[in-house]
């Protein structure tokens, strides 16, 4: 496939904070220590020496562990095993269990790990870094994960199961995957999809498994390491900051400092609570809150005392989650990493941390935005010819492209505006005239040329409705457009499956993605056919 690059800032993505960080604006500098570069990875690692090493063998056991179960290529078992060498780093992505990886940018999200991973091992031949998926099976809002878009039906899983995903029973998720099997024609490309999720899901007893078979089955030939936060030992290297959370709450009082020195111009994307910890067991993930007489975990009965939680935290580090705000610390203290790839919003939110990474003397990685792509096809790509719209103008709100489309086919617009003017000034005119010799007439005056402006407004609205009426080819053709750009109201990669993308094109197009995902650009891709050509040509 061709592909044709255009900025976020055209693109109209991305939070005010992201864009600032993009473009290295001073204003924010204080909010991360260097620009993301492949050159300033060797200054995150000469960061990393300087502050506490990470426990490489408790790491290296807990992935050994998590893997027990799993066949995978040697690739990705070189790269755990590589793990214990200091001198290899991580380059990290996280997201949520989505039903059936949920929506494209999760895709997304991974490939440009891997890619930059990849890159930064040739640049520098005496490091190894690995691509590491970290999976948020500790995420407790399941209606967020769910469900998924594919062909425009929606697919969802229902369950009355609470607590974290992870942990959650795939026993009645059959029922999803029956939906699914009806949804798919019946064609080699569709049957291998319904066997990779019926291997993952049914074949697996938990979320958390069933992900992990997924992702690694696509992509363990990249040697992508998958990694549960959700363990005992992980969590052990943990305790000294959810100790620190639980006594003197700093992340609430570091980050709330930092929110308040942000400009008019951004706005928090997460905002802190007193205490950012949940208690977590079986069913069950609620805010630990603090009382007068200690600790109770929101709308259960359990409650501790302080000697009581911290006995617990002692017994039991698994139980204590971190919350959005404590989750990038858990991340980055048990893993040697440099980098977080991230979307836009998780950028800003990382943004707001830096102070609290500082407090606990943890090394804050170098922040990159994940690549983001618009795949169109042919019959998409004719239409955009047809309808003479630029790369930028594919972009634009509805009713700007609109007014491009109709340009030249309104043959009154302009003189309509022009009588208007005339109509204005002509009564303003005889107003100001009139007014000295009888102002009992202005109001007369002023009744008329308001009558007389609004009816031209009525015939402005009736000729425009015309003009869309006859021009509702290219009309059409707008909407179809949009409809693929924007599937229900959203972008394409926030709403759309890779399952609808897999039907058509096969596991090429994860191939495809990784041959076109430059992981330190900062412009958005279209990808389309290489036998078109995607230019305006009027």
């Amino acid at each position: 496939m061709k592909k044709a690059n255009i900025t976020y800032d055209k693109a109209n993505m991305l939070a005010p904070l992201t864009r600032a960080y993009l473009r290295n604006e001073k204003e924010i500098s204080h909010l991360f220590n260097f620009e993301s570069t492949t050159e300033n990875v060797e200054r995150i690692i000469d960061q990393r020496k300087k502050l506490s090493p990470i426990n490489r063998t408790v790491l290296v056991d807990a992935l050994k562990a998590q893997y027990a179960n799993f066949t995978t290529s040697k690739k990705v078992n070189s790269n755990i095993n590589k793990l214990s060498n200091i001198d290899t780093y991580t380059v990290v992505t996280g997201h949520q269990l989505n039903l059936f990886t949920g929506p494209l940018y999760f895709i997304y999200k991974i490939i440009s790990a891997i890619k930059a991973a990849k890159e930064l091992n040739e640049k520098y031949s005496q490091y190894h870094f690995v691509p590491v998926y970290w999976m948020a099976t500790e995420d407790a809002d399941f209606e967020e994960i769910n469900h998924t878009f594919v062909n425009n039906e929606k697919l969802v899983w229902d369950s009355k199961q609470t607590g974290m995903v992870g942990e959650f029973s795939t026993s009645d998720i059959q029922s999803v995957i029956s939906s699914l099997n009806s949804v798919l024609a019946d064609n080699i490309s569709a049957n291998e999809i319904k066997d990779l999720m019926h291997q993952a899901y049914v074949n697996h007893s938990n979320l958390a498994d069933a992900t992990r078979y997924l992702v690694n089955e696509l992509f363990k030939n990249d040697g992508l390491v998958i990694i549960d936060g959700n363990s005992k030992k992980l969590k052990e290297l943990f305790s000294p900051v959810v100790k620190d959370e639980l006594l003197h709450k700093s992340s609430y009082k570091l980050v709330s400092e930092t929110i308040s020195s942000f400009s008019l111009n951004y706005s928090a994307q997460v905002a802190p609570r007193e205490i950012n910890l949940f208690y977590a067991i079986q069913g069950v993930r609620e805010r630990i809150i603090e009382t007068e007489n200690g600790f109770e975990v929101n709308d259960t009965d359990i409650n501790f005392s302080e000697t009581q939680i911290l006995e617990e935290l002692k017994n039991h580090p698994e139980r204590f989650s971190p919350n959005v705000i404590l989750r990038p610390v858990y991340q980055e203290m048990i893993l040697p990493n440099v980098m977080y790839i991230g979307g836009g919003a998780e950028l800003a939110y990382w943004l707001e941390l830096k102070s609290l990474f500082d407090y606990h003397k943890i090394s804050y990685p170098l922040l990159q935005i994940r690549n983001s792509f618009l795949v169109m096809d042919g019959n998409s790509v004719k239409k955009v010819l047809q309808c003479c719209l630029s790369l930028e103008e594919l972009f634009l709100p509805e009713n700007d492209q609109v007014s491009i489309l109709l340009k030249g086919d309104n043959p009154f617009q302009e003189k309509l505006l022009k009588h208007k003017k005339d109509v204005d000034h002509k009564i303003s005119t005889l107003i100001r005239e009139i007014e000295e010799f009888d102002p009992a007439l202005i109001p007369s005056l002023k009744s008329t040329k308001a009558g007389f402006l609004s009816e031209l407004r009525k015939l402005d609205k009736k000729i425009k409705r015309s003009v869309k009426r006859k021009n509702s080819t290219k009309l059409n053709r707008l909407s179809a457009i949009r409809k693929e750009m924007y599937p229900g109201g959203s972008y394409q990669e926030r709403r759309t499956n890779v399952i609808q993308m897999l039907l058509p094109y096969g596991m090429n197009f994860l191939e495809t993605i990784k041959q076109n995902t430059d992981p330190f650009d900062k412009n958005m891709t279209i990808l389309y056919p290489d036998d078109m050509d995607l230019k305006r040509d009027k």
